[in-house]
């Protein structure tokens, strides 16, 4: 359709055409273009993807002592643990669909539609991972996540917000399709809130920022602050603020502490995001970008449930042999049921001598604990 290219072309159009784009240098920059970024990305991974090893179809940093990918969807699944069961969830910037894959399977009720711009990562989506994993029950569409369809009860997005290049406007569009009470979670690299400030002047860092702007295409890059503040425009909370690049030592087992030098961009040959990459390590070796997870909660109170019609239950004494709950009995304790527990308990406590004042239980525990139930049973 013409609207959905034209949707696509402006969610990857972040910035303007790389001058080597035209001269043909070698090196594959891609203008901006987030679609065509991913295409040629996927490309170069494919050979490296198997649908049945779920870690294989991340395309974000690793975690944790045990270099794990799937941590992310840990994190994410832990950040949603309050939805409903049968909640309707989109996964902003979905990639091949790995995240949904290992979300499925631990919440098999949930109906999760992800959201890419990328024609390799969505043929491949449907054609590879739903055809060797079944029964997979998650949707993948080719369209921006800046529009999605139909409501949701929770929306999460792993290292693809930072694509958007008006981040405000993203979360407005997020919680249009947001139910009260729902969620968005969002793992991905923000400016520190309060960088070193010598760090800042230096003019190494201000060629990091830029080429990894340019080569990330992280145009919506910036701090929890500004986001908490455009999320709040947009009707959303803050609630959750995480550092999970600090929890996970992510400078020290990622990059063992070390910044490399940033290559000069005129001679890089290889694809843009590599070249991105090294500027991320930079900056965040030096503190300047931060791995974080945010969370946040639309604003507006839950829907109440209809109200019902409250029945009433007779109490049984039950023996509890076979599936049926056993024979009906009269009593089970005189001390708790029956009504006599109080006239006993009043009798022991007038003969009570100094030795047994330990075994003194207060009364009310004493009584009738049958007492007629009201259930709902609607």
């Amino acid at each position: 359709m013409a609207d959905e290219a034209a949707l696509r072309n402006l969610r990857g159009r972040a910035r303007a055409p790389h001058p080597r784009d035209a001269v043909g240098s070698g090196s594959i920059w891609f203008g901006g273009n987030v679609s065509r970024y991913y295409d040629s990305l996927l490309a170069g991974e494919k050979r490296k993807l198997r649908p049945q090893q779920i870690e294989t179809l991340a395309v974000h940093r690793w975690l944790g002592a045990r270099r794990s990918t799937t941590e992310h969807y840990k994190l994410v699944h832990s950040a949603l643990a309050r939805l409903p069961r049968a909640a309707r969830v989109m996964d902003a910037g979905c990639g091949v669909g790995g995240a949904m894959l290992w979300l499925e399977q631990r919440e098999p009720a949930w109906q999760l539609v992800g959201h890419t711009v990328s024609e390799e990562q969505h043929g491949w989506a449907e054609r590879v991972c739903k055809q060797k994993v079944p029964p997979c029950r998650f949707t993948v569409q080719l369209r921006s996540y800046d529009a999605p369809m139909g409501s949701f009860n929770a929306i999460y997005s792993i290292e693809a917000l930072i694509h958007s290049p008006d981040v405000g406007a993203t979360l407005q569009a997020w919680s249009r399709h947001l139910e009260p009470g729902g969620a968005v979670a969002v793992i991905d690299d923000f400016l520190a809130d309060h960088p070193p400030p010598t760090v800042l002047r230096e003019p190494e860092i201000a060629r990091a920022l830029a080429a990894f702007r340019s080569g990330w295409l992280a145009v919506g890059l910036c701090s929890p602050a500004r986001l908490a503040a455009a999320a709040a425009a947009a009707g959303l909370r803050l609630v959750e603020n995480r550092n999970i690049g600090e929890e996970y030592q992510v400078v020290a087992r990622n990059y063992r502490s070390l910044a490399p030098k940033l290559p000069n961009e005129s001679e890089w040959k290889s694809h843009q995001g590599w070249f991105g990459s090294i500027a991320r390590r930079i900056l965040t070796v030096r503190g300047v970008v931060e791995y974080r997870l945010l969370v946040l909660a639309k604003v507006g109170a839950v829907p109440l449930p209809s109200r019902r019609r409250l029945g009433q239950i007779e109490s049984r004494h039950m023996s509890g042999v076979g599936r049926s709950g056993g024979s009906r009995m009269a009593c089970i304790s005189p001390w708790y049921c029956c009504g006599q527990g109080v006239k006993l308990w009043d009798e022991m406590n007038a003969t009570r001598t100094d030795s047994l004042s330990f075994l003194r239980l207060p009364r009310a525990i004493f009584g009738n604990y049958m007492e007629n139930t009201m259930i709902d049973d609607g």
